[in-house]
């Protein structure tokens, strides 16, 4: 279990999962702990002569069921956010008055212009305005199978995800229908977290030794060292034992954390 541990890209996030005990005729909660952060790659590295930034601007969360263990759907955490309509009495006083005319005096009583009185009006202006809480990762549930269930992560005001997007405590991601039987080797709950190379964000990328011919080389190859950049995040992950395969296309799928949840 510690080498499971070992398979997530520390620089960006942190995971943790576990599950309720395996009981015959019980259901089983599934926790996840999920924390995002800004990676900062290529210090301690002598092999790369930059450093640069990376953030995770989508992710997508994967819990996969191994046999006899089934999903409840009915317990599946779905994060829809609550909209509530709040309603504003506004009162509005509208005042208006009437100049008074000058009175020209004349000889005839029916040329006499009387001034018109000062008039006072108040009217009531009701209007709704919809309040809305956002939450700073937005959760979008998606099922999978029988066995799978899957959430997708992205921010909502940030340009890259931060933070826990859930209390894991007070929101498991899902029960499993009560269990029938059990072999001798219990089953699994493994924990995916995955993402499209072009989820990535790469930034603040600089060379380490300083100069102004470093600075002009930054401007120059900036393009190359970012692509440079990905290689060694491909060696990163690697290095944590997740396969990134070929990243050749914008929409390759990267793991960035593969663990099974243990025993609470």
């Amino acid at each position: 279990m510690s080498h499971n541990r070992k398979r997530i890209l520390s620089e960006a996030l942190s995971l943790d999962a576990w599950h309720d005990p395996f009981q015959i005729g019980s259901s089983c909660g599934v926790y996840v702990e999920l924390s995002f952060h800004e990676g900062r790659l290529g210090g301690d590295d002598p092999n790369i002569p930059f450093t640069f930034k990376l953030g995770i601007k989508r992710a997508l969360l994967t819990i996969e069921l191994e046999n006899p263990l089934e999903i409840d759907r009915k317990s599946v955490a779905r994060n829809i956010p609550e909209v509530s309509a709040e309603l504003n009495k506004i009162l509005e006083a509208k005042r208006s008055a009437e100049k008074k005319a000058g009175a020209n005096l004349s000889l005839n009583p029916s040329d006499l212009h009387a001034s018109g009185s000062i008039k006072s009006e108040n009217s009531r202006k009701e209007s709704i305005s919809i309040v809305q809480t956002i939450p700073e990762t937005l959760v979008i549930s998606r099922p999978e199978n029988s066995r799978g269930y899957s959430w997708s992560m992205e921010p909502s005001w940030q340009n890259s995800l931060h933070g826990q997007p859930w209390n894991p405590i007070e929101s498991p991601r899902l029960r499993t229908k009560p269990i029938k039987s059990l072999s001798a080797i219990p089953p699994s709950v493994k924990i995916i977290v995955s993402c499209a190379l072009e989820d990535i964000n790469i930034s603040d990328l600089k060379l380490k030794k300083n100069g102004f011919g470093s600075r002009m080389s930054e401007i120059i190859y900036n393009e190359k060292n970012e692509a440079a950049a990905k290689q060694h995040l491909k060696l990163v992950l690697r290095d944590s034992d997740l396969e990134p395969g070929l990243l050749d296309n914008r929409f390759s799928n990267l793991i960035l954390a593969n663990i099974l949840a243990i025993e609470d």
